[in-house]
């Protein structure tokens, strides 16, 4: 909708495919430091977007950090 222009958190795919079409236009430009594939842009922007995920997730389970709940379930 006309309403709808940023995705949530939970969209990672769309920040990853913003951050490639970015980086091919950097490349295109000749601005940036690096010259990667497409397929080789994806593999290190996902994990860029993805491994704070992981890492909370793991904090989480381990009980390093517990979630915030500010509506207590009861």
């Amino acid at each position: 909708s006309e309403d709808y222009i940023i995705p949530t958190m939970e969209e990672a795919e769309m920040y990853i495919e913003e951050a490639i079409a970015v980086a091919e236009k950097a490349m295109e430009e000749g601005v940036a430091r690096r010259k990667l594939s497409r397929s080789e842009l994806k593999e290190e922007i996902r994990e860029l977007v993805y491994r704070p995920k992981k890492f909370m997730k793991l904090a989480v389970k381990n009980e390093f950090i517990k979630l915030y709940h500010p509506y207590p379930m009861k």
